[in-house]
């Protein structure tokens, strides 16, 4: 049987508690690290499409400036936490300093061609 390589073991450089944390947890879930880490991945990049979604950007809007500005935004609010209308007016905010890719022209490439 071929040995699977889309799994690897990588390091991460963590706070010690951090990760004595993450163990604890992961093993209160019955799953590896691993998957843990994974997981937590997997929520942060749907919330960055709920969030996305929430202030009107399409795929075509997509910047890497915006999604680093809304994980930050998500970052702040799951650390601070932040009321409704907090969350609106930050938003808000984010959505007016990207309003400008809106008028990106939506272009698929499929094959090499538009």
């Amino acid at each position: 049987m071929k040995k699977d390589t889309s799994n690897k073991p990588f390091q991460v450089i963590m706070d010690e508690q951090v990760h004595q944390n993450l163990k604890e947890r992961a093993k209160q879930l019955n799953m590896s690290k691993g998957d843990f880490v994974q997981n937590l991945y997997a929520s942060i990049e749907y919330r960055l499409a709920r969030y996305r979604d929430k202030i009107g950007f399409t795929a075509s809007a997509r910047s890497d400036e915006l999604d680093v500005k809304l994980i930050k935004f998500i970052l702040y609010k799951d650390k601070i936490g932040l009321t409704a209308e907090e969350i609106e007016t930050k938003l808000e905010k984010i959505k007016g300093d990207f309003e400008y890719l809106k008028n990106r022209p939506d272009i698929t490439f499929e094959n090499n061609e538009f």
